[in-house]
């Protein structure tokens, strides 16, 4: 099998496995997740003239930059768990049907990906004008090797997930995951079902209202085996995500924070305390009590509690959702959270 192959191949799985790049806002340009302390770091990390140093205190100070390294070392171990296991299905594979990698990897993916018409080039240019530099003619070139590669990439993705199957594989490596508690913050579903949602998310970000249609998805398909918890995690490059996490908390006081949630994230925008009273008003509330609640400001205190326990456990961008703990970062397709919610349901 030549090197080209096979780090197409690889590449082709990393980019399967990797749940934790998709897009999220964050104001220090980087992704992190929330996670657990460390297990193998000690209670105790250093003293000071007799006087402990605790691993909660180291939690506290660097959380977002030791829980990135920690994400990063869990996603190298289970990207190389995942290439040595692909390779060896395939191998194995090949020589069940006498034939080179190369040869199965043409059989199977490459002579079955249809060409990509001029009307699908066509049709993702105007879907994605705005962010296109040139026109037509001048991008067809690339445009079309965009799509070629995204199709072989799917290709091989149902391919190799069928050997897979087919080989009953089944990875060991515990999913990395963080103890996020819920409190008394608004919640979608059964407390006992057996999967817990927690999200935090901010009313101002894109990927954030991508995220949330994406979670009606997920309760259309799951129902009641899975619950949704929102946390509020304003970023502080929207300035108006503050108040409308305040105005939203305010909802919740009225029972009604689900439907002024949905309000917020249909109509981004640079908020008003009159537009908190409409979206009240057209949701079914009482508009007068939610001014009055956002004017006091006494829902100020709830939100930077969301925001500080974001912070503690690592969150330095929005969204992000822990799945029975299991974390998730950005605003992912519906396929990532039926994984990880698959699986545990699966376990239990």
């Amino acid at each position: 099998m030549s090197v080209s192959w096979w780090s197409w191949l690889l590449l082709a799985v990393s980019s399967a496995c990797a749940g934790n790049r998709a897009p999220t806002e964050s104001p220090m340009a980087i992704e992190t997740s929330a996670t657990a302390a460390e297990p193998g770091l000690p209670e105790v990390v250093a003293t000071i003239g007799g006087k402990p140093v605790t691993r909660d205190e180291l939690y506290e100070e660097s959380a977002a930059a030791l829980v990135e390294a920690e994400v990063a070392l869990y996603q190298a171990r289970r990207e190389a768990i995942d290439g040595l296991v692909l390779r060896k299905v395939v191998e194995a594979e090949a020589a069940k049907r006498g034939m080179t990698v190369d040869q199965l990897v043409e059989a199977e993916v490459s002579s079955k990906v249809t060409p990509v018409t001029d009307a699908e080039v066509e049709a993702f240019y105007a879907q994605n004008k705005g962010r296109i530099q040139g026109s037509l003619d001048e991008v067809r070139p690339q445009v079309t090797t965009y799509l070629e590669q995204e199709r072989h990439t799917e290709a091989a993705h149902a391919y190799f997930d069928k050997l897979r199957h087919e080989a009953k594989v089944e990875i060991l490596l515990p999913p990395h995951r963080v103890d996020v508690q819920a409190g008394d913050s608004p919640r979608w579903g059964k407390p006992d079902a057996p999967v817990q949602i927690i999200e935090f998310s901010d009313f101002q970000c894109p990927y954030c209202s991508r995220a949330a249609n994406t979670i009606e998805e997920v309760k259309h398909k799951y129902g009641d085996k899975v619950s949704i918890v929102y946390r509020h995690f304003p970023l502080p490059m929207h300035k108006q995500a503050h108040r409308a996490a305040e105005a939203a908390a305010c909802a919740d006081e009225q029972d009604g924070f689900w439907k002024f949630h949905d309000a917020l994230f249909a109509d981004q925008k640079a908020w008003t305390d009159a537009d908190f009273a409409s979206y009240a008003k057209s949701t079914g509330l009482d508009a007068d009590k939610l001014t009055e609640c956002v004017e006091s400001g006494r829902q100020v205190a709830s939100v930077d509690v969301d925001v500080a326990d974001g912070k503690k456990a690592g969150m330095g961008g929005t969204p992000g959702f822990y799945i029975n703990g299991v974390v998730l970062t950005g605003a992912q397709p519906l396929a990532a959270f039926t994984d990880v919610i698959d699986a545990e349901l699966a376990a239990r």
